[in-house]
């Protein structure tokens, strides 16, 4: 079983809302966040994970990346709300430290 992360990078501010599907949830962020650095022109931007969905396979993970970029910005902002109300950044290594104790 290969497991795959889908998540949501948010500015500070939540104007600005990324979605990615990775294997590697700890290299797929710190290369997302290099990537808006670089477009951006900046050395640093600040970028939090919201959300972070679990799947069992890179098919479904990337279904999902899909269906959530068609997904308008309101909606994407509603879905992270309802989880995560305050919009606190996502430590990775808490949550991955949490997924290998659960299971």
């Amino acid at each position: 079983m290969n497991i795959c992360y889908v998540y949501i990078l948010a500015s500070k501010d939540h104007k600005h809302l990324s979605v990615k599907a990775v294997p590697d949830l700890r290299h797929g962020v710190r290369q997302h966040r290099m990537r808006i650095s670089r477009r951006l022109g900046k050395k640093r931007v600040y970028q939090k994970v919201v959300r972070v969905e679990k799947f069992a396979g890179l098919t479904g993970a990337v279904a999902r990346e899909r269906e959530l970029e068609g997904w308008s910005r309101v909606r994407l902002i509603h879905l992270v709300s309802k989880t995560n109300p305050t919009w606190k950044p996502i430590s990775i290594r808490a949550y991955l430290g949490r997924m290998k104790q659960v299971g």
